[in-house]
């Protein structure tokens, strides 16, 4: 089973015995190589210590919720594939991003300050050093 809602993960671990997630950027737009809590919490789900690993998972509402925003629903509401959305999220964190290819459109400069500051009130840009700010 391939589920690529994040949120629904310790559902189908708990639930459904799923060992492996899979089909979605979430894994390194949701952590950093100083915080890994998408990790802790599947390690700690997949030891069925599902109490603990709750605890963890709710500490990434706040970037669900961006994600919600920013990619779940341009998809659902837009009928956009957010790769923009997501290749900015990436450079923010460091990691290699860049232009979408057309016929996708870019993501603006207003787009990615706003994005950018949402980013900022969860914290997760505090964990990363990026050599140039994206």
């Amino acid at each position: 089973m391939s589920q690529p809602d994040e949120s629904l993960w310790m559902k189908l671990m708990r639930e459904y015995g799923q060992k492996v997630y899979m089909s979605s950027p979430t894994p390194f737009l949701y952590q950093t190589p100083t915080g890994r809590p998408l990790h802790d919490y599947t390690a700690l789900g997949l030891q069925g210590r599902f109490d603990e690993a709750e605890t963890i998972a709710k500490t990434l509402q706040p970037l669900r919720e961006i994600a919600a925003k920013w990619m779940r629903s341009r998809w659902v509401n837009e009928k956009l594939i957010p790769i923009a959305y997501i290749k900015a999220w990436s450079e923010l964190l460091g990691m290699a991003g860049g232009p979408v290819r057309t016929p996708l459109p870019q993501i603006t400069d207003q787009e990615r300050q706003a994005l950018r500051a949402e980013l900022e009130k969860t914290g997760i840009l505090s964990r990363v050093k990026v050599k140039q700010a994206a």
